[in-house]
Parts: C-alpha cells; sequence; structure tokens
C-alpha cells in the first residue's frame, strides 16, 4: 500500500512539473508544414534561438497561446528568435494526417494572425521527439544546431512570462 501511494505520488509529480529532461538535441527529423511543404532539422539553422510550441487544437489554453506567440514571432523576428508550432492532433496515433484536424489548425492560427510555421508530425517525429510529450502546450528551446537550450515547459505563459524566457536564452 506505501509503495503504490509513493508511486502514485511520484506520477503526480511528473504530469505536474513544469520542467521535463529531453536529449540534448531535438534530432533530426522529416515532416511536413501546414501547407505540405517537407521541412527539417535544417529549419533551426536560420535562428539563433528556437522556440518549439507543441500544440493541439483542442486545448484551450494552446489556442489563447497561438497570437500570444504570433505576436513575439514578429517581434523577435529580427533579434535571431524563430517559433515553430507543431500541431500534435494534426496525426492520429499512427502519424496518419487528420484533414479536419489540419484545416481546423489553419483557421485558428488565421484567425490570431500568427504566419509562423507550424508543422505536422511525422510518424517518426511521433516516435522520436514526440515520445515523451505528456501535456500540450510544452515548449522546447533550441539553438542553431538544434540542440535543446534551457529548460522544458508544460503550460502556457503570459507574453511577458515567455519574453524573459527568451530574454535569457538569447
Amino acid at each position: 500500500m506505501k509503495k503504490n501511494f509513493v508511486a502514485f505520488i511520484l506520477a503526480i509529480f511528473l504530469l505536474c512539473s513544469t520542467n521535463l529532461v529531453f536529449a540534448a538535441s531535438f534530432g533530426n527529423f522529416n515532416a511536413t508544414d501546414m501547407k505540405g511543404e517537407i521541412v527539417s532539422q535544417n529549419i533551426f539553422s536560420k535562428a539563433d534561438l528556437t522556440m518549439i510550441n507543441i500544440w493541439g487544437t483542442f486545448c484551450g489554453p494552446c489556442i489563447q497561446e497561438v497570437p500570444i506567440l504570433a505576436q513575439i514571432s514578429t517581434e523577435y523576428k529580427d533579434k535571431g528568435v524563430k517559433i515553430v508550432g507543431i500541431v500534435i492532433d494534426a496525426v492520429n496515433g499512427s502519424g496518419t494526417p487528420q484533414p479536419d484536424q489540419i484545416a481546423f489548425a489553419k483557421k485558428l492560427l488565421t484567425n490570431a494572425n500568427a504566419d509562423y510555421l507550424n508543422i505536422v508530425p511525422s510518424n517518426d517525429m511521433l516516435n522520436k521527439q514526440l515520445q515523451t510529450i505528456m501535456a500540450v502546450p510544452t515548449t522546447i528551446f533550441v539553438n542553431k544546431q538544434g540542440e535543446i537550450v534551457g529548460t522544458t515547459v508544460i503550460g502556457s505563459k503570459t507574453k511577458e512570462n515567455w519574453l524573459k524566457i527568451i530574454d535569457s536564452l538569447l
């Protein structure tokens, strides 16, 4: 009984933690963006810092955060910061694209004036980079080489809080 209670408390702690430990690198991947164009880890080389926001169309805090990320994307573009979204529910569990979810995500992005890159994850990404994602939104920061910097953040933030984190990583 005591072991079960300790395991339960540990599980709750892990699920509620705002910081997760990921591999040292986001890793190699091939996926498509919302337009169907192929993207890879080479997208990271175009910015000093890339903020990868993993979100879902079913997630209220994710949707509320999209306009904030759009503003940051515009304001920090000249500071070497790039924002990339990964729409986790644009595919089903086996990695098959879901056209209705992709259309809904596009609509949400358009309504929020969010023109930053959003990725439809590949099956390979689901089994590698996104395998340990337990909640959305989850945000990971990487440098030009795709190496993870800073801590992984679970949950949404205000614009001011995101700017503090970004500025500390520049």
